[in-house]
């Protein structure tokens, strides 16, 4: 389904006009989840990472809200850290994710819309501790993440449970971010995984490749 319609509806230069971003600096882009829990468990995380690298780093963030979460979680959130320069973005995702140079995405659907839109990003993923292991009796995979499942490699970083932290996560991110000709590899690679979904109908296609790929 996801395949022709993974497109933004604004271009580049409109996009950062009509949110007021600075063309000069890098842009990451925040996807904590679809669903509240989600995003109580992703965001803080993220928003920590977020202010320990914009430290060392002219950035500016985007959140890409989603309309299954509460606004006033959002709100709470973000204003533990009033000072972070993040700007949130309703509406069409794909224009959030099209125009920023490195995503942060909750592992699932929007990693699939992200690597349609060949755009390099980190997996996150937190559960609550009986959910997780209750997954790892039931799941032996390598990877969790939707996009390296598909690639059939750690083609991403992906920060699972424990190894989702603000500190893992700042760290992944620097590194992406000042590796140009890493980001552009990434880039290539994303765009063979795309070729090998096809036409329309990527994310069934996906999904097969996840359920064959963990053996379920």
């Amino acid at each position: 389904i996801l395949v022709g319609r993974a497109d933004p509806s604004l271009a580049r230069k409109e996009f950062f006009a009509r949110y007021n971003l600075d063309t000069a600096r890098p842009v990451v882009c925040l996807l904590p989840g679809s669903r509240n829990q989600e995003v109580a468990r992703h965001l803080p995380r993220m928003l920590e990472a977020a202010a320990r690298l914009v430290r060392q780093k002219p950035l500016q963030f985007t959140l890409a809200q989603a309309g299954t979460v509460d606004p006033a979680l959002l709100h709470n959130l973000l204003n533990r850290n009033p000072t972070l320069p993040v700007t949130s973005i309703t509406g069409n995702p794909y224009n959030a994710i099209s125009w920023c140079d490195l995503a942060v995405i909750s592992s699932g659907t929007a990693t699939v819309e992200a690597l349609l839109l060949e755009k390099p990003m980190v997996s996150v993923y937190r559960v609550a501790a009986p959910t997780w292991w209750v997954g790892k009796l039931l799941v032996r995979s390598p990877h969790y993440s939707m996009v390296n499942l598909i690639a059939g490699k750690r083609l991403v970083p992906e920060l699972i449970q424990r190894d989702f932290t603000p500190t893992r996560l700042a760290g992944e991110m620097d590194r992406l971010l000042s590796d140009t000709a890493l980001r552009c590899r990434i880039q290539q690679e994303l765009g063979q995984v795309k070729k090998r979904l096809g036409s329309p109908g990527a994310i069934d296609r996906a999904a097969r490749a996840v359920v064959a790929a963990v053996g379920i």
